[in-house]
């Protein structure tokens, strides 16, 4: 059997095909990439690919019959045209297999500091230089989503390249569970080549721009989180899976770009910041010492908001560190009409005053046609690149929950007043709908942040933090104002808040001239304290607490009906 696949000018072609293997499965092995979210068990409706009803050399091209899965997940129209989901197509016979245009292969990855004036390497830095002058290093963020990475000249002190990446991994899931399942399955080993590819891909782009060649770079410095670093080691990852949850290995790692990345003629060394835990990885360390908190003597505290929202709070004394599981939702996962940070992505909203005038609408239970253009063209919205809308990302979803609430169209429980209940509030002419269900999402991804928060704050008992560093993309373009408003925030710490944009790029930068870069990962590690949240009954009451809205009714019905 001889499976043909088009992707973009790329084409692959698949002669081995195993009886009763997933097309999915096939494309892993073979490194083509596709989005699957859900690591290909029919639940997202992701990973699309379009069958041809032409010929694969000389014979007839078959259409593989739906399966139920894709009768729900896929439209009529869509069945009609040939489209399947990878992961529920079994191929029998030859193929022509078309691969649609991945919007998320141009994901925006935030890398410089909101604040930043320049890409300097930070002059308070104290740096080394062990290499001779025309020497470079390179630090790299190892993210779930996305991959991020930088080039620093030693001899100037300054970031010379930049280049970022979705984190291709993503074929075999969107989220650490996923890609643990998956390594745990067996693919442990293509989880690793696919992140390397990456790399190596991003490393040969950073070098072609700088009109460098590889023999240049002498140090690469990475942070990821636990299950990016596991992954990228080529460790198990058995017992990431499972109580009690212990990594095989979180210290600082030391080895070479020639046996880590397969790169001959690179004679670089290769550090893996070190990692507190399973929940809180290198990444975490990597931000804390970015933003210098292990040097202040006043309290500080950081978040890093995402599907896993890292927290720690501290000073150079030490650290209480925890990690609440916020669901996809602030990365625009889990959402009817939520996208990552692709061109598009509506990163902003704001909603017209003269909303309250057409709500509840005056034709009843529906809108008519004029009620919905008057609400679309009265909200005002901003989108990654000034692209025509695609959907929300989560910086976009906290701006109209918090619209709304502010409008009176969702009450304290979260409940859409009439007529937005049944059939969601429209965002734009063409069809986008923010549903009743989208909300519950947000309830429930802010209140685990804030339980979160709340807890930290608690254990650790000492004086409130005077800084709020807020790490990430998500965190550098949100509106704190409407983030506190919503309650995923505490009230008044949208003041204190600083963005540092990515944390863990930054941390990895230093780490690669700081002459006491070792010592100070290696202490915020050894300081750290983790505060695991499922064990501590505050979590529980407040996680159920801030699940609801601040209104100016006192009513609470149960939220989860």
């Amino acid at each position: 059997m001889k499976i043909r696949i088009i992707s973009g000018r790329k084409e692959y072609i698949i002669t081995e095909q195993e009886e009763r293997k997933t097309l999915l499965s096939s494309m892993q092995e073979h490194g083509v990439y596709l989005d699957a979210p859900c690591n290909g068990r029919g639940s997202c409706g992701c990973c699309k690919v379009l069958f041809s009803e032409g010929e694969t050399d000389g014979k007839k091209d078959t259409l593989p019959d739906p399966t139920e899965k894709e009768k729900i997940l896929l439209s009529e129209e869509e069945l009609k045209t040939g489209i399947r989901l990878a992961c529920c197509t079994f191929p029998k016979k030859d193929c022509t297999v078309f691969i649609p245009d991945a919007k998320q292969s141009r994901m925006f990855v935030q890398t410089e500091r909101e604040t930043g004036t320049d890409k300097a390497v930070k002059k308070a830095d104290r740096t080394q230089r062990p290499f001779g002058e025309q020497t470079y290093g390179i630090a790299v963020d190892i993210g779930t989503t996305t991959l991020a990475m930088e080039l620093v000249n030693f001899r100037k002190n300054t970031v010379e390249g930049v280049v970022t990446s979705i984190n291709h991994q993503r074929m075999f899931g969107a989220d650490v569970i996923s890609r643990i399942q998956a390594a745990n399955e067996g693919k442990g080993a293509l989880l690793r080549e696919t992140v390397c590819s990456d790399l190596n891909r991003m490393i040969e782009t950073l070098l072609k721009e700088a009109g460098q060649p590889q023999t240049v770079v002498k140090k690469i410095a990475v942070a990821g989180n636990t299950t990016m670093c596991h992954l990228l080691l080529g460790y198990s990852c058995r017992t990431l899976g499972e109580a009690p949850f212990r990594p095989v290995d979180v210290s600082l790692h030391k080895t070479d770009a020639r046996t880590l990345l397969h790169r001959e003629g690179m004679n670089a060394e290769v550090w893996i910041l070190p990692g507190i835990s399973a929940f809180a990885g290198a990444d975490l360390v990597s931000c804390i010492y970015g933003s210098g908190m292990d040097l202040k003597r006043h309290t500080a505290m950081l978040l890093d908001i995402g599907t896993n929202g890292e927290m720690a709070i501290g000073n150079k004394d030490g650290f209480f560190v925890t990690s609440a599981a916020a669901g996809p939702v602030f990365e625009g996962g889990g959402v009817s009409c939520g996208v990552p940070g692709i061109p598009g992505a509506i990163t902003h909203i704001s909603l017209d005053e003269g909303i309250k005038a057409i709500c509840p609408a005056p034709t009843g239970d529906f809108l008519s046609t004029r009620d919905m253009t008057l609400i679309c063209r009265g909200s005002r919205l901003e989108t990654i690149e000034g692209k025509v809308p695609v959907g929300l990302c989560g910086t976009g979803i906290i701006d109209l929950t918090a619209e709304l609430l502010m409008n009176g169209l969702i009450d304290e429980n979260g409940t859409l007043c009439s007529p937005w209940f049944e059939n969601g509030f429209p965002i734009t002419e063409d069809g986008l709908i923010f549903l009743q269900s989208d909300i519950r999402e947000v309830q429930m991804g802010k209140s685990a942040i804030r339980a979160g928060i709340e807890t930290l704050l608690t254990k650790y008992g000492s004086a409130p933090p005077d800084t709020v560093y807020l790490s990430g993309g998500f965190g550098c373009y949100m509106d704190a104002g409407k983030a506190e408003r919503i309650g995923l925030f505490p009230k008044g710490i949208h003041k204190k808040i600083v963005s540092i944009g990515n944390g863990a790029l930054e941390g990895a930068r230093r780490f690669l001239t700081d002459e006491t870069g070792i010592e100070r990962v290696n202490r915020i590690a050894a300081l750290a304290e983790e505060i695991n949240l499922a064990k501590q009954e505050q979590f529980n009451e407040q996680y159920l607490e801030h699940m609801f809205f601040e209104t100016n009714t006192d009513s609470r019905k149960n939220v989860l009906k």
